[in-house]
């Protein structure tokens, strides 16, 4: 508990209209002295960059006290965000506890409250801090392919701790960080495709997976890829036919496929079977003795059918 400080630097007025603007080359951290008595779990507050608002959801809660009317005293380091661009000005702002963004909202909002209820910040102080942000590297990722909801290791040194000061993405999305080190990440993919991942420290610096990630999604479409149209004569074996089952971007692994004889003669070298690792399955059809066209069907799982066509000739 702190005794009641003068009031220096920014006081709640001041931050309300407009927010404070903070440059955090010189300023990296903010210090709030408040006391209060909402049931609430903290007070929040948001960064805003001169061209993009961030959100945070949120890293920028302060829990000073527990509502017991006291004064405290709560820091808030830039650095605890790999939102924040060193480059480019800040600007901070509250929120009241119910989530809204808008000061002067929190204000009107006391101002409703039972007399006992209560916020109150005596003073708002920017503070210069001197501290080594880490740089972050990536060196590899495991696996580079996996389903999608798949956990992902990466594998590099001066990440963040703890890990959820980092800032994980694939293909724009923000990736859960499921835990880690200085040296390892692991996060949790939840969207389909193909592309680096990057990893954002506090201070804003980035790093770039060297080899990219494939997230493979479910499955969307089956497609011939070889072996349709053949002419071959009465008895001959002929060429693989070729399907391949993937997500509208990359192959499907483990799909079910079942290929059948659904006019004509032959026999197939495979009925049932999986796509493999990129998401290719194949057959052999050995033509009967009768010449004409034999049509071998492909099904997938909930997939739309296709079929393969081969004209026989007599021998």
């Amino acid at each position: 508990m702190l005794a009641r400080p003068n009031p220096v630097g920014l006081d709640f007025d001041d931050i309300s209209h407009p927010p404070t603007l903070i440059d955090p080359r010189q300023y990296q951290a903010i210090r709030i002295v408040v006391r209060h008595t909402m049931p609430v779990a903290g007070i929040g507050g948001w960064w805003l960059h001169r061209s993009n608002r961030y959100d945070e959801r949120p890293w920028f809660d302060l829990q000073p006290a527990e509502g017991d009317g006291q004064w405290h005293e709560g820091t808030l380091r830039l650095s605890d965000s790999p939102f924040v661009d060193w480059s480019d000005d800040v600007v901070f702002g509250l929120r009241r506890p119910d989530g809204s963004t808008r000061a002067e909202e929190t204000a009107r909002a006391l101002r409703q409250m039972a007399l006992d209820v209560y916020l109150d910040i005596d003073r708002i102080e920017l503070v210069a801090l001197h501290e080594q942000l880490p740089a972050p590297t990536i060196e590899s990722i495991e696996p580079t392919r996996a389903r999608k909801g798949a956990e992902v290791t990466i594998h590099g040194s001066g990440f963040a701790l703890p890990p959820e000061r980092n800032l994980v993405a694939f293909r724009g999305d923000q990736l859960e960080i499921v835990g880690g080190d200085q040296e390892h990440l692991i996060v949790r993919v939840q969207r389909g495709g193909i592309g680096p991942l990057t990893v954002r420290s506090p201070g804003g610096k980035r790093a770039e997976s060297p080899q990219p990630y494939t997230s493979i999604g479910s499955a969307e479409a089956i497609e011939r890829v070889s072996g349709d149209g053949q002419v071959v004569v009465a008895g001959s074996r002929l060429q693989p036919m070729v399907v391949r089952i993937t997500d509208g971007a990359t192959g499907v692994p483990e799909e079910p496929v079942r290929f059948s004889v659904a006019s004509g003669g032959g026999v197939l070298s495979v009925t049932e079977t999986a796509t493999d690792a990129d998401g290719f399955a194949s057959t052999v059809l050995t033509a009967g003795l009768r010449p004409g066209v034999v049509r071998v069907r492909v099904d997938g799982h909930a997939l739309d059918t296709i079929v393969f066509a081969a004209t026989v000739l007599p021998n």
